[in-house]
């Protein structure tokens, strides 16, 4: 069975500041997880037929319809001294 291949893209900004001269310095940062917000579908179940040849009815059910988290953004601010 095939299955459509995962893909994420997480992307990463940081802005650094001086402040008081080079002793205290403040970054921005900005974090993307998931940034194109692409659907990772879960793969189909490969066993249909169990040890005796049985048919296993599980393989027709709905199962979780993603594997990764949709889009999330985060911000923070780190002090350095």
């Amino acid at each position: 069975m095939r299955s459509p291949s995962l893909q994420n893209f997480d992307f990463s900004l940081f802005k650094n500041h001086n402040l008081l001269g080079e002793k205290l310095r403040v970054q921005f940062r900005a974090e993307f997880f998931n940034l194109l917000n692409r659907a990772n579908l879960a793969a189909a179940s490969v066993a249909a037929f169990d040890t005796q040849g049985r048919l296993i009815p599980v393989n027709a059910q709905i199962g979780p319809p993603t594997v990764t988290k949709s889009r999330q953004i985060q911000f923070g601010m780190k002090f350095v001294w």
